[in-house]
């Protein structure tokens, strides 16, 4: 039994639950670190998630130890784009109204898709440069 356990846990179990764990969090945080590096924008981050631990972890770990407690907490199901002024980082899931509202202003480009193991969307980096 424990033979069949192992090699399910070490193959296609990763993919079957990688759902249940909360997405691919850390892949958004890295992508959002990346562009912070890069476009110096505010990080926008759903407050409806555990997203913030990982946050920290790994601004921290990636030396941006001053990003720490930098992003801004939003509620994916109110937020108005027309809120977010200057340059802006914005991390959201796919179907979240977040994401929708971005998607199809020309102010706002799409960074990153962040993907599950099994190919599924987990999360969209979206940024706003300054107007």
């Amino acid at each position: 039994q424990f033979v069949s356990v192992y090699v399910d846990y070490m193959g296609p179990y990763h993919q079957r639950s990688s759902a249940w764990f909360g997405g691919n969090m850390r892949g958004a945080v890295m992508a959002a670190l990346a562009s912070k590096e890069a476009d110096e924008g505010v990080v926008w981050l759903s407050a409806r998630s555990p997203i913030e631990r990982y946050w920290r972890f790994h601004a921290i770990a990636e030396g941006h130890a001053d990003w720490e407690s930098s992003p801004v907490y939003y509620d994916p199901a109110t937020l108005d784009a027309a809120q977010i002024t200057g340059r802006a980082i914005l991390v959201c899931s796919p179907g979240d109204p977040a994401c929708q509202s971005v998607a199809g202003l020309a102010s706002w480009r799409e960074v990153q898709r962040i993907l599950e193991p099994n190919g599924d969307e987990a999360y969209y980096v979206f940024a706003k440069a300054a107007q």
